[in-house]
Order: structure tokens, then sequence, then C-alpha cells
């Protein structure tokens, strides 16, 4: 074996590292980087698939983003009809019961008056037959059930509501679209 190494020329080995260096630099920058991918963790992409992954994920998050929005906006209009809705349905509630308490008052302040007039002994019998015909009759009104054009019946209450919340669907569908 050693006969070997001395028949070398000593520039020899010198060479044959040198041209390894050469090849290693000019092979290197033909390899491509590879990472592992965003979506495929199984897989090794370069830097254009990278690139190409995070597009086709950000049109994608744009796409769910914009979905989201509508919806958001979409379920904040049906509460903000149902809130309005609940508005005038208390309004009128409290409207209702102000006539209630304000006829109560009436049938007391004439049952007092009554009452007063009796105890002077200035009674007009015809005064208390007008009062006694108007304050059955208004009994009869409220015992009966006798609708008002204020008092708004249950199924009148619910197709309100709905042509509240139909509304409120349209004007979101519309605002929407226009985006």
């Amino acid at each position: 074996m050693n006969a070997v190494w001395k028949r070398i020329e000593p520039w020899v080995p010198f060479a044959v590292l040198a041209m390894l260096m050469v090849g290693l630099v000019l092979a290197a920058p033909g390899c491509e980087s590879r990472v592992v991918s965003l979506i495929e963790p199984d897989r090794q992409v370069t830097r254009a698939e990278l690139a190409s992954e995070v597009r086709d994920q950000a049109t994608t998050f744009d796409a769910e983003k914009q979905r989201l929005e509508s919806e958001f906006q979409l379920k904040a209009s049906e509460l903000n009809a149902r809130i309005v809705n609940f508005n005038q349905s208390a309004e009128e509630k409290v409207a209702s019961l102000d006539r209630q308490d304000a006829w109560k008052r009436t049938l007391i302040d004439t049952v007092n008056s009554v009452a007063m007039t009796a105890a002077e002994g200035t009674v007009n019998p015809s005064a208390l037959l007008v009062l006694g015909i108007s304050t059955l009759g208004g009994l009869a009104y409220g015992a009966l059930g006798i609708k008002r054009p204020n008092d708004v019946s249950p199924e009148e209450a619910r197709r309100r509501e709905n042509a509240a919340w139909d509304e409120a669907a349209q004007g979101a569908a519309k605002s929407t679209s226009k985006k």
C-alpha cells in the first residue's frame, strides 16, 4: 500500500479536494430549500409552493370572515328588531295599564261623589240613573272584553313581530348583497 501513496504526486489530493469544493459550491444553489407544509404536515414544500399555500389560505380566511360578518349583521338586525318589538309591546302594555288606572280613578271618584251627595242629602235621582248606566256600561265594556282600537290581540302582536323580523332579515340581506 505504501507503494501506491509514494507514486501519487503531492498536488493530486489538493486537486481532488478543490474539485469537490467547486462541485459543492456549484451544486448547492441547485437544491431548493424545503419546509413542512402549512396545510399538509406530512409534505415538504418549496418557497413557491409555500407562497401558493399562504395565498390560497388567505383567500379562504377572507371568504370565511365575510360570511361570518354578514351572518353577524343578520343576527344583530334580528336582535334589534326583537328589541324594538319588545319595547313597543312594553309601551302598549304600560299605556293599557294607565288607561285602566285612569278608569278606576274615575270610578272611585264617581262613587265618592255619589256618597258625598247622599251624605249631604242632595241626591238627584236622574243624575244617579245616568251615572249608574254609564258605570255599568263601563264595567260591561271591560268585563265582556270588547276590544278598544288601541288594544292588540296576541295574534296581531305575533303578526307584527313576524313582520318586523322579516323586514330586519330583508334589510340585512340587502346590506350584505351591496358589499
